[in-house]
């Protein structure tokens, strides 16, 4: 296991005070429809992966394959966030609070916002 990958194994769910305002919880569930003020993360694809907030220069756990985790991140600022498995980044896009998202990983390795 990479160096990297073992120190966000080993520090969970961090995300840091450049988040603002943000309310931050976490939860792990099944895959659902996007919900306002709900980030979630499904790893579908028969890998881990993670999500990335570069901005804050944190992430999330690294999800398992066939689990989820969702995270309450309220406000009204927008965050950009990198979709990742074994530190390799497969994209990203950007994420509002207002509008809640979905994130599905899938074999490729891809992923799709829903």
């Amino acid at each position: 296991m990479k160096q990297s990958t073992k120190r966000r194994a080993g520090r969970g769910l961090v995300l840091v005070a450049t988040l603002g305002a943000a309310l931050v919880t976490a939860t792990v569930g099944t895959a659902a429809a996007a919900t306002p003020g709900q980030f979630t993360l499904c790893s579908k694809g028969g890998y881990d992966s993670y999500a990335a907030f570069p901005d804050s220069n944190s992430s999330t756990v690294i999800v398992p394959d066939g689990q989820c985790i969702t995270l309450g991140i309220s406000g009204t600022e927008r965050y950009e966030i990198r979709i990742a498995s074994n530190d390799e980044s497969m994209g990203g896009g950007t994420y509002d609070p207002r509008e809640g998202v979905t994130v599905t990983t899938v074999e490729g390795p891809g992923f799709f916002w829903s």
